[in-house]
């Protein structure tokens, strides 16, 4: 596997190239080698602290090495690992700039018609990872380099280790309640705006879009959340008189 690694790393192919993170795992299999990247908290917000801690075990009897660990544009030292020793660092990255959302949502779309701006993620179940781990190992004088996602990990009671993506979250999560809302007439109806908050005690001003025509008591509405919790802002809506629709944002 070793010598099939070099001779791949040589190789031009785009093919070859994609190929070449599969061998690596398959060496890693075969070396009994073991490496997570886990983190206490399974949220964040935009350009928060997250603390990763890194394990890696070398359960076989062949000789492995860390060379070093890339995460969030951060360089993390490696080490030897001793035969069956658990080898564990600690290390604070900063989370990104966008919030997680799945990637076919991002951009405006229209009933049943998504845009993806980037094309490589086509057809992907599911989101790349928020932060992304790349650990460079040395085996037999030849370095492989295994991707692990930054996971939320957890132990359950009853069901054991759980694990979740990392998931970036906005400071102040907003929710509308009562779904579709029909109006029977011209008079005014409450509507509960629900604000979460992901991360310290925000505080700010939120208030309601509505259609052409329609207004809303108060205009907007000043809110202070407590530390990471939530709470509710209060709207009188008016419809216009006559026939109208339209979409109602926060």
């Amino acid at each position: 596997l070793l010598k099939a690694r070099k001779a791949m790393a040589a190789m031009t192919a785009i093919e070859a190239k994609e190929r070449l993170s599969e061998l690596d795992e398959t060496i890693a299999e075969a070396a009994a080698l073991y490496f997570e990247a886990a983190t206490a908290k399974g949220e964040t917000v935009p350009g928060g602290e997250v603390e990763v801690q890194f394990t890696a075990v070398a359960r076989g009897s062949v000789k492995v090495d860390l060379a070093g660990i890339t995460v969030g544009g951060v360089e993390v030292a490696g080490s030897p690992l001793g035969a069956n020793e658990v080898w564990t660092k600690r290390q604070k990255v900063v989370a990104p700039s966008t919030t997680t959302q799945p990637y076919w949502l991002r951009e405006t779309h229209s009933l049943g018609l998504f845009k993806v701006a980037d094309r490589t993620l086509l057809g992907e179940p599911a989101n790349p990872p928020a932060i992304e781990a790349r650990g460079r190992f040395v085996i037999g004088g030849v370095e492989i380099e295994l991707a692990r996602p930054v996971e939320h990990v957890w132990v359950d009671r009853s069901r054991g280790e759980e694990r979740d993506p990392l998931e970036v979250l906005p400071v102040v999560a907003l929710e509308l309640n009562g779904g579709a809302l029909v109006f029977t007439d011209s008079r005014p109806e409450e509507i509960s705006l629900d604000l979460t908050a992901s991360s310290g005690n925000p505080s700010g001003t939120v208030r309601l879009e509505l259609p052409s025509g329609w207004t809303s008591n108060p205009a907007s509405a000043d809110f202070k959340i407590p530390d990471m919790g939530r709470t509710t802002a209060k709207f009188q809506v008016t419809p216009p008189k006559g026939d109208s629709a339209g979409v109602m944002r926060a």
